[in-house]
């Protein structure tokens, strides 16, 4: 597998194989060997050799790793939802308190 990067960095993203590119006598673009490209072609998109990096990756260890991250989003997700349901208990017990004082305050207790 390959990670596919500019120059400044940016992640274009994976691809399992590069494809190389070259420009055939009619002025299109056309799959070459790696010897006679003068880019790749990546999600439709062509880019110039000199523009970008091809990084040969474990595509194994890349999936563990986004299934990892992807879990540890899971998680804090999962805590946001029962400190919110938590807050959303407390306002709902000060509202009822504040209700039942004002009906207090109103007509008194029966």
């Amino acid at each position: 597998m390959f990670q596919i990067l500019k120059i400044n960095g940016e992640e274009l993203g994976f691809a399992d194989a590069v494809l190389y590119i070259k420009i055939a006598e009619n002025g299109c673009y056309v799959e070459s060997k790696a010897n006679e490209a003068i880019g790749i072609a990546f999600k439709g998109e062509p880019h110039k050799l000199d523009e970008v990096i091809l990084k040969e990756v474990d595509g194994g260890k890349v999936i563990e790793e986004i299934n990892a991250a992807y879990e540890e989003k899971q998680t804090i997700n999962e805590l946001a939802m029962v400190e919110l349901a938590e807050a959303q208990t407390k306002d709902q017990t000060q509202n009822e308190l504040a209700l039942a004082e004002l009906a207090e305050m109103i007509g008194g207790t029966n």
